[in-house]
């Protein structure tokens, strides 16, 4: 498991408060991946329903800053992973936060 709850819930929680800053045009890009994402779903609890682009934006995020509840090793986005699909959403948050960066 990379970082504790506290972590995890700090960032995630950050991501919901960043979500609301964004611009509308920002938050239609979102969607949209969102939307692109679901599609690909294979797994009903892998899948984020239309309106669901907040959190999945909120969980990408702990990706990024390496606190996922996830097998991961490392900050950032290893294509490596079964977190392939969230490129998109990952080039995202790169563009929005810079450069990955541990929290642990």
């Amino acid at each position: 498991v990379n970082g504790s709850r506290s972590r995890r819930v700090l960032v995630h929680e950050l991501g919901h408060a960043v979500y609301r800053s964004l611009s509308q045009a920002e938050k239609a890009e979102l969607k949209a991946i969102a939307v692109e994402y679901a599609s690909h779903a294979t797994d009903a609890a892998d899948a984020y329903r239309e309106g669901d682009e907040n959190e999945m934006f909120a969980v990408s995020g702990e990706i990024w800053f390496g606190v996922h509840q996830s097998a991961l090793n490392t900050k950032g986005f290893d294509t490596s992973t079964p977190f392939v699909k969230l490129a998109p959403m990952m080039r995202f948050i790169e563009r929005l936060y810079g450069p990955a960066r541990s929290v642990r």
